[in-house]
């Protein structure tokens, strides 16, 4: 499996019902995922860095009777609410196969600047209807397409493991007791002061506050 473990999976679509069988699925793999409605009061406060693949809904609330180009530019507005210009490569899962209005998304999404690297489109009742199983592997091999980016998710997987495991390592180094905060934070003031080779002093760190270095 080569979805990101580490936060980097959106899902905007205004019918939570139908996409809870993805949200579980993807909660059954270990995969945490960013969930918007793609209504402007529940959309991220600033846009967010580092996505990698979109779950994208095309028929938003408020979307109907508008032409495909209107909706095709309003789907990237919202896109361009959640994900930075500087986010970096990310692939779109569009839940349609309309590829005229797909394709309209794409472009409207490179004049916002966040023009995805690469597309997949597919049929949403189709997949409820399955449970969305087999949807990790049709992803998986629409990656394999775009090597590049399916080494840095694996890439960027392995680092967020490797913190996961440091975090716990670290976090033993003492006691789980009620001085478990004050010893880790001793620990923390020693590894600043053999870094900066003086002592810590309050405009250098916070850690006064836990620990009196």
């Amino acid at each position: 499996m080569n979805l990101s473990s580490s936060g980097r999976i959106v899902i905007i679509d205004d019918k939570l019902e139908e996409v809870m069988p993805l949200i579980e699925s993807l909660s059954q793999m270990g995969a945490p995922y960013f969930y918007f409605s793609g209504n402007e009061d529940q959309l991220p406060k600033s846009p967010m860095k580092g996505i990698r693949i979109v779950f994208l809904d095309i028929e938003l609330d408020g979307f109907a009777g508008i032409n495909d180009k209107s909706k095709a530019s309003a789907v990237a507005n919202v896109l361009s609410k959640v994900i930075s210009k500087q986010n970096g490569p990310f692939t779109v899962v569009f839940w349609t196969k309309h590829r005229e209005i797909t394709q309209d998304v794409i472009h409207y999404c490179k004049i916002a600047g966040i023009m995805p690297i690469t597309n997949l489109e597919l049929d949403k009742l189709e997949c409820m209807k399955n449970m969305y199983k087999g949807l990790p592997d049709v992803i998986d091999e629409k990656l394999k397409e775009i090597g590049a980016l399916l080494l840095l998710i694996q890439w960027d997987n392995l680092v967020h493991k490797s913190s996961t495991e440091f975090f716990f390592d670290f976090s033993s180094l003492v006691p789980a007791d009620e001085d478990w905060s004050k010893n880790i934070s001793g620990i923390l003031c020693t590894m600043a002061e053999a870094e900066l080779g003086k002592k810590v002093s309050n405009n250098d760190t916070n850690l006064r506050q836990h620990q009196d270095c």
